[in-house]
């Protein structure tokens, strides 16, 4: 269990980055929904685990993010 709340941390952080790279504001229900969602997986986590692994995550390139999602 705690190796895909890792994935998800890495994911969500990855994907935080790829939207401010991009200047895609996170808006509305979007915006909503994103933070509910990462709300339930960190809430499952231990607090520097899922930190460390969404830190790893806001690090990856846009290919390493799209391999980690497909794998």
């Amino acid at each position: 269990m705690q190796h895909q709340l890792d994935r998800a941390a890495q994911l969500f952080g990855a994907a935080e980055a790829l939207f401010k790279s991009i200047g895609f504001p996170l808006e509305g229900t979007t915006r909503i929904e994103f933070e509910r969602n990462v709300a339930l997986a960190c809430a499952q986590s231990d607090d520097e685990q899922w930190r460390a692994a969404w830190l790893k995550g806001r690090a990856l390139t846009l290919d390493q993010a799209m391999a980690s999602a497909l794998a």
